[in-house]
């Protein structure tokens, strides 16, 4: 998988003939929805403002996301309670479909204890889903030099 920052840096790489699959690490708003089915983008959910909204686009088929948590840097990201709404909309509405969450850890090495409270937090929001079928993944360099995460992929 591929991580891009924008909808627009996807399409390029879909246009040019890229084949892997793409996530869009900014939100998307409804009218984007159509561009993530026709070039077969990912986009990330990161405020349960926007999973509404999505939620309630009408769509012929289901739309895979990826949910960002936030894990204590609060910049962007759902929290455990947004993230349980989340989960039980999920089997209410059929048109955006959970294939993968992940959050951001603080880069800075000293920042040890605050980094175990964040992977501590992240690891109770995987529970919460209990699916380990998802694509669960840690953004930063700080994610690598740790061992035992029940993350699936770097």
């Amino acid at each position: 998988m591929i991580a891009v920052s924008n909808i627009q840096e996807g399409i390029n790489l879909r246009q040019h003939n890229i084949k892997s699959q793409i996530l869009i690490l900014e939100p998307i708003e409804v009218k984007d929805m159509l561009n993530c089915y026709y070039y077969h983008l990912t986009p990330t959910i990161s405020s349960l403002h926007q999973f509404n909204k999505l939620c309630k686009a009408k769509f012929f088929a289901s739309l895979p996301i990826h949910l960002k948590i936030d894990s204590g840097m609060h910049r962007l990201g759902v929290n455990k309670e947004e993230t349980i709404i989340i989960k039980e909309k999920l089997n209410i509405y059929s048109n955006l479909k959970l294939t993968g969450i992940f959050t951001h850890l603080i880069g800075n090495e000293k920042q040890e204890g605050f980094i175990a409270n964040q992977i501590k937090y992240f690891e109770e929001i995987i529970d919460i889903f209990n699916d380990y079928s998802l694509c669960i993944h840690m953004a930063s360099s700080s994610s690598l030099d740790i061992d035992n995460i029940k993350t699936n992929a770097t």
